[in-house]
């Protein structure tokens, strides 16, 4: 799997779009499981039902770091790279933040050098439930979702909050909850996919 930005960058990962990979497979050659390479490395998807949905497969974040400071910038930071890096910041209130002007200034603080940084606002609601606003690297911009922050932010919740449940549910900007599944060896990351269109290159 190669993933390109909107703006033509590469990524190492998109969590989503392997999503969509893995059911718009399903959908051409009918197989429920199969393993594929990313930039970051090798991940297992499955689809557990024809309704579209998904299940795919992330490491354990090996390097991440909760509630730091970096300078000019006056909110704690948690950081962890879910095949692409994500910072979180954790707040009451989401709907006064300016996610594209925050989320830029971090993105591009010298902190996180060349390589930048995503940035995800959240909010901790119930036990394992979180909502997620996000400042997309290649995009940005505010994106409706975004499946490597999305994990990020429920493993960066799961280790600050000391949550012990095996799932954490994360309702998107775009209105859907996701789930992410805390196993021994993986994450998995599992929500709805629905094809949109089909189109031929030539």
């Amino acid at each position: 799997m190669i993933y390109y930005n909107s703006d033509g960058s590469r990524a190492k990962f998109c969590g989503n779009g392997a999503r969509c990979l893995l059911f718009y497979n399903f959908l051409k050659n009918g197989k429920k499981y199969f393993k594929f390479i990313a930039d970051d490395g090798e991940h297992e998807g499955y689809v557990l039902n024809k309704k579209g949905l998904v299940r795919v497969s992330f490491e354990i974040p090996k390097n991440y770091n909760l509630d730091f400071k970096i300078k000019n910038i006056n909110y704690k930071l948690c950081f962890a790279n879910t095949g692409v890096p994500h910072t979180v910041i954790f707040l009451k209130n989401l709907e006064k933040i300016d996610v594209k002007k925050l989320g830029k200034e971090i993105r591009f603080h010298p902190y996180f050098k060349k390589e930048g940084t995503n940035v995800n606002f959240v909010r901790k609601k119930e036990k394992n439930l979180i909502e997620i606003r996000t400042y997309e690297r290649g995009v940005e911009d505010e994106v409706l979702a975004c499946g490597t922050g999305i994990v990020a932010s429920a493993f960066l919740t799961k280790e600050k909050y000391k949550i012990k449940e095996k799932e954490i549910y994360v309702k998107t900007k775009g209105g859907e909850i996701l789930k992410v599944i805390f196993e021994k060896e993986q994450i998995f990351l599992e929500g709805y996919v629905k094809k949109v269109f089909e189109g031929k290159v030539s």
